[in-house]
């Protein structure tokens, strides 16, 4: 292993050290991130789309009592399931939902397998939110590529990569550890992170843990 390598090995296991220590006292325990089914999880993943935890929080548990499961919310009229989702934005949600249960119903007879080629198949569900059902819910290791990812390694790297870039997923697949129960955690811990510290405006680089090595603070 090359000199280089070897830095760079250390640099990602300070921010998965770090990060994940952070999270032990930062981490937010919501309700999706222990859901009792892949319903409760995908729903959540779907409500999350563009949307607060907090706003999300304020209608899933109701939504979750009311349509219990995909069985249930594919006998639902559009009115009905709407009159959640609009409390929280983004009315085109409901007929998601609506158009995803009588897939996996008519579909898949209600079976839906812990795999990212088949949970992309589902309507409305893509990369991302299929690869956070499978942390969540599967508790299995997954690469979830969305916005934050993009902000944290453009800042922390000094980068200008695109979200379809493979280097950005391979950065981002590096720093997610190889064991399973560890990286279900770091990837919680991140999310968090960049919510609450290296947020889009003003990040609060003074209460960042991971601050000493990044090119975005110390530039």
């Amino acid at each position: 292993m090359f000199w280089g390598e070897i830095m760079e090995k250390e640099l990602e296991q300070y921010i998965v050290d770090n990060i994940i220590k952070w999270g032990e006292e930062n981490r937010d325990n919501f309700p999706w991130r222990n859901p009792d089914t892949v319903y409760e999880s995908i729903v959540a993943e779907i409500m999350l789309i563009r949307t607060p935890p907090e706003q999300v929080l304020s209608v899933y548990n109701e939504f979750i009592e009311s349509f219990p499961d995909f069985e249930n919310l594919n006998k639902t009229g559009y009115n009905v399931v709407n009159k959640y989702i609009k409390k929280i934005g983004l009315n085109w949600r409901t007929e998601l939902l609506i158009n995803m249960s009588d897939y996996v119903v008519n579909e898949l007879n209600g079976e839906i397998k812990p795999e990212i080629k088949k949970l992309v198949k589902i309507p409305g569900l893509g990369e991302y939110t299929a690869s956070a059902v499978l942390i969540y819910y599967f508790k299995k290791r997954a690469v979830p590529i969305d916005s934050n990812t993009i902000r944290f390694i453009n800042r922390y790297f000094d980068r200008s990569l695109k979200r379809r870039q493979k280097e950005l997923k391979s950065i981002y697949d590096n720093l997610v550890p190889d064991n399973v129960d560890k990286s279900v955690i770091f990837n919680e811990s991140f999310l968090d992170f960049m919510r609450k510290v290296c947020t889009v405006h003003n990040p609060e680089c003074n209460n960042c843990p991971i601050s000493q090595k990044c090119k975005y603070y110390n530039n």
